[in-house]
């Protein structure tokens, strides 16, 4: 398990004097995972919408990324906006930002997925027009798998940052947790790490 979300969960992990333990988990199990007391904290590209305010306690936002909309290079003209994807077949993940995203385009279908690899798979056997990612997410998969591109069709979306989710009223954890994200970010640490697991990705 890598990744830039992980690097941090080791930092604040370190900073408690604590023992990760890192899960694997299907994106929309998370917050039942964490209201259960199965897990202590969330950090999983989790973005704060409201719904999710009123499950679990979310920490300061601790890095943004925009949205991108991935297609095969045949189909990169065809679904250049927003509006061109009315109707088309979309590949999301399972329980996430996007597919909130894609609910909102009129009259597409959608094909939620609980793993981003999955959704790639469609796009490549066609069964599926286009798909909507984290713009780090779709670079990466754009770099390392032939025939796919991002397209010029900007997704909007108010809650695009990352937050850390954990239980409904663990203050103590949560004061931990941004602590330790203000001094990685006032140090650059966030941003190191995002480019050492983008270049991880690519070397995959």
């Amino acid at each position: 398990m890598v990744g830039f979300d992980i690097d941090i969960a080791k930092e604040i992990a370190s900073d408690m004097g604590a023992e990760l333990v890192i899960k694997d988990l299907p994106f929309d199990s998370l917050l039942n995972e964490l209201s259960s007391g199965r897990v202590d904290m969330v950090i999983s590209g989790l973005s704060p919408t409201p719904e999710r305010a009123k499950q679990i306690d979310l920490s300061d936002v601790y890095y943004k990324a925009e949205q991108a909309v991935v297609v095969r290079e045949a189909d990169k003209d065809k679904f250049s906006t927003m509006e061109s994807l009315k109707g088309a077949k979309i590949g999301i993940q399972t329980g996430s930002i996007q597919e909130g995203i894609a609910k909102g385009i009129e009259g597409a279908q959608l094909t939620s997925l609980a793993k981003i690899s999955d959704i790639v798979l469609q796009l490549q056997s066609n069964r599926v027009d286009a798909s909507i990612m984290e713009g780090p997410v779709a670079q990466s998969f754009v770099k390392n798998v032939k025939g796919l591109v991002i397209t010029d069709a900007k997704p909007e979306v108010e809650d695009d940052g990352y937050v850390i989710g954990v239980k409904k009223g663990n203050s103590e954890l949560l004061t931990q947790i941004n602590k330790t994200l203000g001094e990685l970010n006032s140090a650059g640490k966030i941003e190191e790490f995002v480019s050492k697991a983008a270049e991880l990705a690519e070397s995959k």
